[in-house]
């Protein structure tokens, strides 16, 4: 679900999406922090800001810890494109 998520919202397919990643939730529990980040990259690039900034307030509950730049170091995508607009959109969301 979270790979389907993340490949609709590569294709701008934005509302295809929030539900792959928000079946994600509900398969792998609200915990989950790697839908939420998600889910925070796509609102940011919808302009639901608010919506984005309560995706990155889960990922804080989940991991006061969070780092961008410990996640900016581990991303899968090859595209560096891809893995800029990604983390570009959860600064939107307010992740730091």
């Amino acid at each position: 679900m979270i790979n389907m998520g993340v490949a609709y919202r590569q294709l701008g397919q934005y509302e295809e999406a929030e539900a792959g990643l928000k079946k994600a939730l509900q398969l792998y529990g609200a915990d989950h922090l790697i839908a939420h980040l998600h889910l925070a990259a796509t609102y940011a690039m919808m302009g639901r800001e608010k919506d984005a900034r309560a995706e990155a307030a889960e990922v804080l509950r989940i991991d006061p810890t969070f780092s961008m730049e410990a996640l900016a170091k581990r991303l899968p995508f090859k595209d560096q494109k891809v893995a800029d607009d990604y983390l570009s959109a959860l600064r939107k969301a307010g992740l730091k």
